[in-house]
């Protein structure tokens, strides 16, 4: 590296010594770089599964306790917390209190 530059011949004499460096390539570039059909359709599937998981953490219900997976509303007996009472009966309906 001379004044902040890379000396090309240097790398290529490095990279010769590595032997490492290819200086007749048998087959073409593209043939290298491209993705193969397989990879290409995992890829796809990946990305559809990745979304079909985005689509059910979207239909959870929040319930309040953690680790709980359920879509549909419902609520824990015995665990009170901000989302439910925890009772099976309100309150208000065991009291006969309102309406």
């Amino acid at each position: 590296k001379e004044g902040g530059m890379v000396e090309p011949r240097a790398v290529e004499h490095w990279l010769d010594n590595a032997r490492v460096l290819l200086r007749d390539v048998p087959v073409a570039f593209e043939d290298y770089c491209r993705i193969r059909p397989e990879e290409d359709a995992l890829l796809e599937n990946m990305m559809r599964e990745k979304a079909k998981l985005e689509e059910v953490k979207e239909a959870i219900y929040c319930c309040g306790v953690k680790g709980c997976n359920k879509t549909f509303q419902h609520e824990h007996v015995g665990v009170q917390n901000a989302e439910q009472s925890g009772l099976v009966v309100s309150e208000e309906k065991a009291l006969g209190i309102g309406g």
